[in-house]
């Protein structure tokens, strides 16, 4: 992963990184995130869930302790985040993880009932080619989550998010927080490009959203019926 424009698969220092400064603050903002668009009421014993481009496998986890008679199935491209994704999800026999590519997934049509993807779109070399893969492999009315990070967040929204990191004290913080809105929320996505992205793959029912208290996006569609 180039750390500068956010393509390529992670390695091992870029993993290191990311799982120890970034991926505790996520952890809490997905667990945050998950209370409001995933609540417990909308999943169903024995549904499949997937998600696309779980990297060390921290939601995927979260999901099935909330729900463990759900399957959960978490696919990277990273080989170093899945053997991590495999660590984190031990012990929970709910969750499989496995290497793969976002634009080639390799399950049969309609085999999911509800895709997620956090944090893992701006990465894709061909956003719609993704969201094409996604809508293949849902079942008719299956819902998409994505969430991504907002292109232009406001610099008080942005700094305190940093400030979530582990190991960022003054004046770290404010370095972290120029570098995190140059080189990351540059390549994320405004609430109207997944808006688009998402009917062009096929989606209906899009209801996308901008997050006021994360410099985030996010996203809900549905694989029509017929």
């Amino acid at each position: 992963m180039n750390l500068f424009d956010m393509k390529g698969s992670w390695g091992v220092a870029e993993t290191k990184i990311y799982n120890r400064l970034v991926a505790p603050a996520l952890s809490r903002i997905y667990d945050q995130l998950l209370d409001r668009y995933l609540p417990a009421e909308g999943i169903k014993d024995g549904e499949k869930i997937l998600d696309v481009g779980c990297g060390a496998g921290h939601v995927v986890a979260l999901i099935a302790r909330r729900f463990p008679r759900v399957e959960l199935t978490g696919v990277d491209i990273s080989e170093e985040m899945i053997a991590r994704a495999r660590d984190w999800s031990r012990g929970l026999p709910n969750v499989s993880v496995r290497t793969a590519d976002a634009l080639a997934l390799p399950f049969e049509a309609a085999s999911f009932d509800c895709v997620l993807s956090l944090a893992s779109i701006k990465h894709w070399p061909d956003r719609v080619q993704g969201l094409k893969e996604i809508f293949r492999v849902l079942k008719p009315g299956g819902v998409l989550y994505i969430m991504e990070v907002h292109r232009n967040p406001s610099p008080d929204v942005a700094l305190a998010f940093v400030r979530r990191w582990h190991l960022t004290p003054w004046p770290w913080t404010h370095i972290v927080t120029a570098y995190f809105q140059r080189f990351v929320a540059s390549h994320g996505l405004t609430a109207d490009e997944l808006d688009a992205f998402c009917a062009r793959a096929g989606f209906t029912q899009i209801k996308p959203e901008t997050v006021a208290e994360f410099p985030a996006v996010v996203v809900s569609a549905v694989k029509r019926v017929g």
